[in-house]
């Protein structure tokens, strides 16, 4: 059975309603699927006006959803742009409800190498319980995209490897996220994509997400 291990560092970790991020969105997943498809075409951040300038970066249109969440709805939006989406999740609902292979990282994606034109992670990482785990998965990524195919990475940026949590009031519930360095990951990513794009943006909570588009280096 997959499921996360989350490790809590201080008594603050879901103590609300959730106790932890699967009961968290089990318990959501409906109100969930529905804010969410909301929120993410119409935020301050404008999460979809820089997908929509990223796709026009991209070659090719088979691409990997990893961890596409409740609703997956980056799947469904970059099919409704004409591309061939593969969802991934950890989540039993999600999995059944969207169609979407079951994945828990950081373990093996069961896809073959060069499997993808491309990959999207969006804000996914901030469940995992590690930076370690992080590199982990970042590698298996990288391992399922052809030369030369994409990646689209989204996270929330503060004090690398740190968990911050916060009072989510759409959800009444406190919620804890793992958040990454800029400059660190960058590093990380620098040894296997050529970065093409960084920006930033702010969400509801007030939380700053870094988005990257890179390529993959080399053969």
């Amino acid at each position: 059975m997959c499921v996360w291990s989350l490790i809590p560092q201080n008594k603050l970790f879901f103590t609300s309603v959730a106790t932890s991020v699967m009961d968290f969105y089990s318990s959501y997943y409906t109100i969930y699927n529905h804010d969410g498809a909301l929120y993410l075409m119409n935020s301050a951040t404008s999460f979809k006006d820089i997908h929509d300038e990223y796709i026009k970066k991209l070659d090719g249109n088979k691409g990997l959803d990893v961890g596409c969440g409740p609703g997956a709805l980056w799947t469904k939006y970059y099919r409704g742009k004409g591309f061939i989406m593969t969802p991934v999740d950890k989540n039993d609902q999600v999995v059944y409800a969207e169609n979407a292979y079951l994945y828990c990282a950081p373990e093996a994606l069961s896809f073959r190498e060069y499997e993808f034109d491309f990959a999207i992670c969006s804000c996914m990482v901030q469940h995992l319980d590690s930076w370690e785990h992080t590199k982990v998965m970042l590698e298996e990524i990288h391992r399922v995209i052809r030369p030369s195919g994409a990646f689209i990475f989204i996270f929330k940026e503060g004090h690398h490897d740190t968990l911050v949590t916060l009072t989510d009031n759409k959800y009444t519930s406190e919620r804890t996220f793992r958040v990454y360095d800029l400059k660190e990951v960058l590093k990380f990513l620098e040894n296997k994509w050529t970065i093409i794009d960084v920006k930033n943006g702010m969400d509801e909570k007030r939380m700053v997400h870094s988005f990257i588009f890179a390529t993959k280096s080399g053969l």
